[in-house]
């Protein structure tokens, strides 16, 4: 892990991978990810139509992105000896994601910015966090969190969800205000499954 955050550029590695995910460097040639191949910021993540992938960042944050998933990591500067200037943007296109907090989340809660389609995501709480978002953006946004531990916030195209705890799951969708929060019990199988 120390390998990791040796550059200033280099974010994390693969940590696994299933079926056939691809990468591709700012302006650079696509390529297929393997597991234990580092990435930088700038690198973006397919995963097709069965993929699946693990992306662990230097500060132990893990990223898991199921099928249909386009995600670009487009900011991550870690240096743990100076926690308040490390900086981390990852931004969901498409699909499903899984995000587990690490050391910078802890250090630098304001370093930190997630954002999946057009919704930004606060993370509320300090301490750890694991919370799983799927956003639909083939046509107007439609997307559904669910927080397995912390709290986050959700600034949606069509409204706030001020806060989503521990256990619980909340939707959007075009033409009405989002839903209150509800058990993640009676969440989409994918959140569920994403959860898990």
């Amino acid at each position: 892990m120390a390998a990791v955050g040796a550059s200033p550029r280099l974010a994390g590695s693969v940590e696994a991978i299933s079926n056939t995910v691809s990468s591709q460097m700012t302006a650079g040639s696509t390529a297929t990810a393997n597991a234990g191949t580092t990435f930088e910021a700038g690198t973006t993540f397919n995963t097709g139509t069965d993929g699946r992938v693990v992306l662990k960042f230097a500060d132990g944050e893990l990223v898991v992105l199921g099928p249909g998933s386009f995600l670009a990591v487009a900011q991550y500067q870690f240096d743990p000896s100076n926690a308040k200037a490390s900086r981390s943007a990852i931004e969901l296109v498409n699909g499903a994601m899984r995000v587990i907090t690490g050391y910078m989340h802890t250090a630098n809660h304001e370093g930190i910015s997630i954002s999946a389609g057009a919704s930004i995501i606060d993370i509320l709480n300090t301490g750890p966090a694991d919370f799983t978002v799927v956003v639909d953006t083939k046509d107007k946004e439609v997307g559904v969190a669910a927080v397995t531990a912390g709290e986050i916030a959700v600034h949606t195209p069509y409204g706030p969800i001020s806060k989503i705890e521990t256990g619980q799951a909340a939707p959007w969708q075009p033409g009405r205000a989002p839903l209150p929060p509800g058990p993640l019990t009676g969440a989409p199988a994918a959140i569920q499954a994403g959860a898990a």
